[in-house]
């Protein structure tokens, strides 16, 4: 009985082995397992992550190229705009030489006739210079010329870079000094029209003068 009890021991035991070494077995293959998948998604995130720097590395040579194209784009609108520019100030510089030596012209000739023809010299140049180039020379502004050219009578006084817009605002300041005043301000100050209207309006001259008395 003994010796039968022996035995079944060693077989239990044997039984038992065994069952350990297939669990083994068993986490030995689940851990090759597991070393192929976490192999296969390191290998397929590798993958993903070299194809996802590849498309970015071509998406920064593609907006670098958008951005060197809209750089020339915006050059080339500044060369245009800086044209523009310089047309317009040659344009406005040419207007107010014309209206100034139209303006010199018509008080000299005022002033070397009669009142009666002097009168109406004004209203004939104006019919005759609308005829020729249009509206822009009625009496009023054919009155405005003569009047620029009475403030202004030196033409080295006289500053290109202001429109023709500026001095007709100008000429409406009788005191020389108040107005070569606002004429400095607007060249150094760089003031648009509606600027130096504004400043007019606010009496900035006498609220300089009063702040520096």
């Amino acid at each position: 009985e003994a010796f039968n009890n022996n035995i079944k021991l060693k077989t239990l035991k044997a039984q038992k082995e065994n069952e350990i070494e297939e669990y083994l077995s068993t986490l030995d293959e689940d851990k090759e397992y597991s070393r192929y998948l976490i192999n296969g998604t390191l290998d397929h995130s590798y993958k993903h992550l070299k194809e996802l720097k590849k498309n970015n590395s071509k998406l920064e040579k593609l907006i670098a190229k958008r951005n060197v194209v809209e750089q020339k784009r915006m050059e080339g609108l500044n060369k245009v705009l800086e044209a523009k520019e310089k047309v317009v100030t040659t344009v406005n510089a040419a207007m107010v030489a014309a209206y100034w030596l139209i303006g010199k012209q018509l008080y000299e000739a005022q002033n070397s006739v009669d009142s009666t023809y002097g009168k109406k010299l004004i209203q004939y140049t104006s019919e005759q210079l609308q005829k020729e180039f249009g509206a822009g020379f009625t009496e009023r502004n054919l009155r405005n010329m003569r009047q620029f050219y009475e403030c202004f009578p030196n033409w080295h006084s006289v500053s290109a870079e202001l429109s023709w817009t500026h001095y007709r605002l100008l000429i409406r300041i009788k005191e020389q000094e108040k107005r070569d005043y606002y004429v400095k301000e607007c060249v150094d100050c760089a003031w648009s029209v509606r600027q130096l209207e504004r400043q007019m309006n606010s009496f900035y001259y006498e609220r300089i003068l009063a702040t520096n008395e």
